[in-house]
């Protein structure tokens, strides 16, 4: 995924953190129809103009999604903490004008245009090796993580990681071993 979508003030899913465009002096309505089908279901809402902030910088007239369903995302979305996706994939799967990021570098607000790099050398929780394995896949448009099984086994006990009812290992930040 390349896109930012948040979910609306109408989302109606409890405990999410939510965008009220109303409450914004410099939101700017699109008008556009936005949906996507991921894996584990669609999203549908409409684009929206905002300001987009992140980590101490912020990128005007940027457009983005407002999720209005999020329904086809199940019960999964409803007890998984995240509140809605920023896809950091390239800008030709993006449906808008540039992914966040690349908004960011477009901006000339950063240092270097280096958001992330680095090799993968095996991994380690707290300097204690758990894997060799020089292969895995995070998918930053989701939370979802991949790799070889035993290897993502031993990290999720390493980190104190919970599986729910639906497969998905969860921990919450304050409660990493």
């Amino acid at each position: 995924s390349s896109d930012l979508w948040v979910p609306n003030s109408d989302v109606g899913v409890a405990g999410k953190r939510t965008y009220d465009h109303s409450a914004s002096g410099s939101y700017l309505e699109d008008g556009g129809t936005f949906e996507v089908q991921y894996g584990s279901g669609p999203v549908a809402g409409f684009y929206s103009i905002d300001t987009m902030s992140m980590g101490g910088f912020s990128v005007s007239g940027y457009k983005f999604a407002e999720v209005t369903t999020a329904s086809g995302l199940g019960a999964m979305y409803e007890i998984d903490p995240f509140d809605g996706i920023c896809g950091m994939a390239w800008p030709g799967l993006t449906r808008t004008q540039n992914p966040p990021f690349q908004a960011l570098v477009d901006s000339q607000q950063l240092d270097k245009n280096v958001f992330m790099a680095g090799a993968l050398h095996g991994v380690a929780v707290n300097n204690q090796s758990i894997s060799t394995a020089k292969v895995a896949i995070v998918d930053s448009g989701t939370s979802l993580l991949t790799g070889p099984s035993d290897d993502v086994d031993a990290f999720f006990a390493k980190v104190g990681a919970r599986v729910n009812v639906y497969g998905t290992a969860v921990v919450e930040c304050s409660e990493l071993k």
